[in-house]
């Protein structure tokens, strides 16, 4: 009996050690995911994306319209211009053609915000869609 008892008892331990191993574990591929996120290729495209999206934003309440051309003389590449364009288009301020939005300036950079924050733990799929020149 009492080598049955010694027998749960070790089994008992060696449960907690092997749950204490994947709950350090669980949280260390969590931080590896998110590094990744953060330095992989989909978060340079989306912080990027963002930048340039904020600008565009800002010229558009500047009452200038931010066309792939005009960008493109004032420093946006085709292909950043065509990130953002399509981040702004996933956050439905954009409709493909021009930025449509009645949303006051601080309410468009929140809601921009919110969908930079669901893409970098969802990640840039619907970006992707959005965006025309991507070749996956």
């Amino acid at each position: 009996m009492t080598d049955q008892l010694e027998t749960v008892r070790a089994l008992k331990l060696d449960i907690e050690n092997l749950t204490l191993k994947l709950a350090r574990l669980q949280a260390e591929n969590r931080a590896l995911r998110r590094k990744v996120k953060e330095n992989g290729q989909d978060g340079r495209i989306l912080r990027q994306a963002h930048r340039d999206a904020l600008i565009m934003l800002s010229w558009h309440y500047a009452g200038l319209r931010p066309t792939r051309s005009f960008s493109y003389q004032n420093g946006i590449s085709k292909n950043r211009w065509a990130w953002a364009r399509a981040l702004l288009m996933s956050t439905r301020i954009h409709d493909g053609e021009d930025i449509v939005t009645n949303l006051q300036p601080e309410d468009a950079m929140r809601l921009l915000q919110r969908t930079v924050s669901r893409m970098e733990e969802e990640g840039i799929m619907s970006l992707r869609l959005h965006n025309r020149t991507y070749r996956s």
